[in-house]
């Protein structure tokens, strides 16, 4: 077999060795475990499902120096850390086990070709479920939808395989059909999320591919394949997902503009201020993986309603605090480095493409886009020798002590969460409150014990406006629901207009007109700001109809 030269893009034929092959066989079961997860909600939503497989991967490798860089490790020790002090410690540990599935990718993609595996079968899987849910009629153009996820996922591939189209000729028909359906996945999509990153990296791949030789009339029919291969799979594809993108995306994004008095980048950008001011009060964060339980509490005015801001950097800095931002950041900047001075740029632009995508859409919520945002990551950095970057490795002395002490930590977190503990007699209190268990718990038990319950997960979740809407909903006397309602306006002031109406009503019905007012006047008050502190154009549409309902009341009340 031959080897091509590392310095053009470190790619080698040869069949994998056994390490290799170890990672190869760990990342194909993982992959099938995590097949399900296309059709799950985000990471806060389930529980950790391939944790096992991630656990048996880090442990295959942990023992070996140079795995991963120092900073990976740092980065995801700064997250379990925030378990100190989270708001929210149930997801904090929850979040803990999946970014252990994401470390594990990452030691799989620095053998290139567990990396490929991974995406590629990420890429047809994406294109399968799509194309079964428009042929169907379930697709949906939003964020998070698996047109989106499989879009980010399929972005990587599109450098990568540009490079080796054009550089390795006994590739070429396999990088070209690679290529396009890569863009094809990006294209159908209708994410400015995803496709504005994947224009940048391609062209920033093609003008590489031009320095480094490759003519521009070999460039120009490359992009013109490229764009009638996307044509004629969209020409033979049942209800053309490609055109039906472009036109329903479009209308949906002008109704949008029009309905919400700027769309969807002003409902952005009011998603980042708030996130950005959640950071700005707590530098320490308020528990890694706590921000969909938690941001409502923080509020200071009312905002477009989303448990995600959208911005996986921002939601990293307000949950997990500054420190873990930087460290992140110093991760990226290594990895990108080492790809540039290494020969693997094009693996270094598949991680770019997909790490900024992650700026504006919540797909760094979504656990199988950020198992091929860390695989992309781990090819990008690539093999490393047992001499090299040392200072960046666990290495020599920290290796054989610190591996140790990783493993206990690691085992100590899987076993907090899965360990059964049946002496404690609810798994509420095994897995620290976490909410979606409470959820799927409650109806099921009696009223007595469902207060229990509320408390135990109101104590442990203090931010999180859900043990209170569920409180609200289980509330069976005008006192409780009085007080329910009480604590939701105390505690979420900018959270939920309606209970300002509901508390008024009770109020009315107990003749307490002048209190039934000045509630009304309150919620009023607070839910007709139009502007943020930043002077961003406020769009919480969800409260508009409430608004006048509120004022409608409080005319009535005052006659």
């Amino acid at each position: 077999m031959c080897a091509l030269k590392p310095s053009t893009f470190s790619w080698t034929l040869k069949p994998p060795g056994v390490t290799q092959g170890v990672t190869l066989v760990v990342t194909g079961i993982a992959l099938l475990t995590t097949y399900q997860l296309n059709t799950l909600g985000p990471q806060f939503s389930q529980q950790p499902l391939p944790l096992l497989i991630g656990f048996g991967t880090l442990a295959v490798h942990l023992l070996r120096r140079h795995d991963l860089p120092l900073l990976a490790w740092l980065w995801w020790a700064s997250g379990l850390l925030t378990l100190l002090w989270s708001r929210a410690p149930g997801d904090t540990i929850n979040l803990a086990l999946w970014e252990l599935t994401y470390l594990a990718a990452f030691i799989a993609g620095r053998t290139r070709h567990a990396a490929t595996l991974v995406l590629g079968l990420l890429l047809l899987n994406g294109l399968y479920t799509n194309l079964v849910s428009i042929t169907l009629g379930g697709i949906s153009y939003l964020s998070g939808s698996s047109l989106y996820t499989s879009a980010a996922q399929a972005l990587p591939l599109l450098p990568v395989g540009l490079t080796l189209w054009l550089r390795h000729p006994r590739l070429k028909v396999w990088a070209a059909g690679v290529t396009v359906l890569a863009a094809y996945a990006v294209a159908m999509s209708g994410s400015r999320s995803v496709t504005v990153p994947a224009l940048l990296v391609s062209l920033l791949a093609l003008g590489l591919l031009h320095r480094k030789g490759v003519s521009l009339r070999v460039l120009g029919s490359v992009v013109l394949t490229m764009a009638l291969g996307v044509a004629a799979i969209d020409a033979v594809v049942p209800k053309h997902p490609l055109l039906q993108a472009t036109t329903v995306k479009g209308a949906m994004t002008v109704s949008t503009a029009d309905a919400e008095q700027g769309g969807n980048l002003q409902t952005r950008l009011q998603m980042w201020e708030a996130a950005a001011d959640l950071a700005w009060r707590h530098p320490l964060g308020v528990g890694n993986g706590a921000y969909q339980n938690a941001f409502q509490a923080y509020l200071r005015w009312p905002v477009y309603f989303s448990r995600f801001p959208h911005n996986y950097y921002l939601e990293t800095v307000a949950t997990g605090g500054w420190a873990r931002m930087i460290t992140l950041l110093l991760l990226l900047g290594l990895v990108l480095r080492a790809s540039w001075r290494e020969g693997r740029w094009s693996w270094g632009l598949g991680a770019l493409g997909l790490w900024l995508s992650l700026l504006t859409d919540i797909t760094g919520d979504m656990p199988l886009v950020m198992i091929a945002a860390f695989v992309t990551l781990g090819a990008a950095f690539g093999p490393t020798k047992a001499t090299e970057r040392e200072d960046l490795t666990l290495g020599s002395s920290v290796a054989r002590f610190g591996g140790w002490g990783w493993s206990a930590l690691l085992i100590a977190v899987t076993l907090a969460w899965f360990w059964p503990l049946r002496t404690l007699g609810s798994p509420l209190q095994q897995h620290l409150a976490w909410l979606p268990e409470l959820k799927d718990r409650l109806p099921h038990v009696s009223p007595a014990e469902a207060d229990l319950l509320l408390d135990h997960a109101t104590r442990m979740n203090p931010d999180s406006f859900d043990p209170y809407r569920l409180r609200l909903a289980l509330a069976r006397t005008p006192a409780q629901q009085e007080r329910a309602l009480q604590e939701v306006i105390e505690r979420f002031p900018y959270a939920y207009l309606r209970a300002y109406l509901d508390l008024a009503a009770l109020k009315t019905q107990q003749q307490d007109v002048p209190a039934a007012q000045v509630v009304l006047k309150q919620g009023i008050e607070r839910f007709s700001r139009t502007t943020s502190p930043l002077g961003l154009t406020l769009t919480p549409y969800h409260n508009k109809e409430l608004l006048r309902a509120a004022r409608k009341e409080l005319n009535r009340l005052l006659r």
